[in-house]
């Protein structure tokens, strides 16, 4: 299969009603994307304050890539907000 990207698989299905769930398909689909698309949707629900979604789909990078620091600081950046500092620290210090 082709490899897609995100922006790619937007542009195919762009102007249809289910545009961005088909592009998500398409992007999964191809393979070593499905991380990413982990790490684009946990920064969605961080930013609409859906935390603990968000928690899950960092976790989800985590268990594939231990070593991502982007997703560590995403997660503290959470915990900042949700006023737990000791998880705050252990997720900078990972």
């Amino acid at each position: 299969m082709k490899h897609f990207s995100i922006q790619r698989a937007v542009r195919v299905v762009e102007g249809t009603v289910v545009g961005v769930g088909l592009a998500a398909a398409v992007a999964l689909s191809a393979e070593g994307t499905g991380d990413y698309i982990h790490y684009r949707l946990g920064v969605k629900y961080k930013n609409e304050k859906k935390y603990e979604r968000a928690i899950d789909e960092f976790r989800k990078v985590l268990a594939a890539y231990p070593d991502n620091y982007n997703a560590y600081f995403q997660m503290a950046e959470i915990r900042a907000e949700q006023q737990r500092p000791r998880l705050v620290i252990y997720n900078l210090k990972k």
